[in-house]
């Protein structure tokens, strides 16, 4: 192994590695269902209105009519598997380089729960 590797050379080896978790079977799938979730208005309207409701009563109903579309909780099963397996892969990757390097928790549930990520 070349020791001498400049990061330019190291940031396109981990594109590629990108590129490799993208093919792996539930990834993928998360991809498409992604795109699907994204683009299904029921869900879209769903998600719009728990973000205005205040009452609890209200909230529950929607979220549990959200929960009640199969490619929703496909959506959420498959995001949980990915999130996993991604933040497996950083605590490989953070280990490599120093074990003494400690990464903080994030909450689970999707965005806007945490402040851990830029989206």
């Amino acid at each position: 192994m070349n020791n001498n590797l400049d990061s330019f050379t190291i940031l396109d080896e981990a594109h590629q590695l990108g590129v490799k978790i993208s093919n792996i079977d539930y990834v993928s799938r998360y991809i498409q269902i992604e795109k699907m979730v994204s683009e299904h208005i029921r869900i879209q309207t769903l998600l719009t209105q728990l973000k205005e409701i205040t009452d609890e009563k209200a909230y529950n109903k929607v979220y549990d009519e959200l929960h009640s579309i199969p490619i929703f909780s496909e959506y959420i099963e498959l995001q949980t598997q990915v999130e996993n397996y991604l933040k497996d892969l950083i605590n490989i990757l953070v280990k490599a380089v120093s074990p003494n390097i400690l990464l903080k928790e994030k909450q689970h549930g999707g965005c806007g729960n945490c402040t851990g990520c830029s989206n």
